[in-house]
């Protein structure tokens, strides 16, 4: 889970970059210049998985922004909704455990 986080990580940094864009488009010229500067592991895969979800679009000179997109790092990203999915994940098992608990006390109750 450790890694599925991290690779959830540098998706939300480009999605942050590019929503604090007033336009949210970035030329591949500037792209390059910042590859230089702050490089992003697995980059090209990252580009092509946020195309494919539709949180970026592909132009011809670069990469924008889609309104799902801004919609989406605005609601706290992949890592809070990865997050969200464990918590749900943990409370089923809590509702389950206790619903056993409560069955197992219920028949010592009509048993005593």
């Amino acid at each position: 889970m450790k890694e599925l986080y991290q690779y959830y990580a540098s998706s939300d940094l480009l999605l942050k970059t590019y929503d604090e864009l007033p336009d949210g488009f970035v030329s591949l010229e500037q792209l390059a210049e910042i590859r230089r500067n702050c490089p992003v592991p697995d980059e090209e895969e990252v580009y092509s998985f946020l195309v494919e979800e539709g949180l970026f679009k592909e132009l011809a000179d670069g990469f924008q922004i889609t309104r799902r997109g801004r919609i989406f790092i605005h609601e706290g990203g992949f890592k809070k909704r990865l997050l969200r999915e464990r918590l749900s994940r943990l409370l089923v098992l809590v509702g389950a455990v206790s619903g056993v608990v409560a069955a197992v006390a219920s028949l010592l109750s009509l048993l005593l």
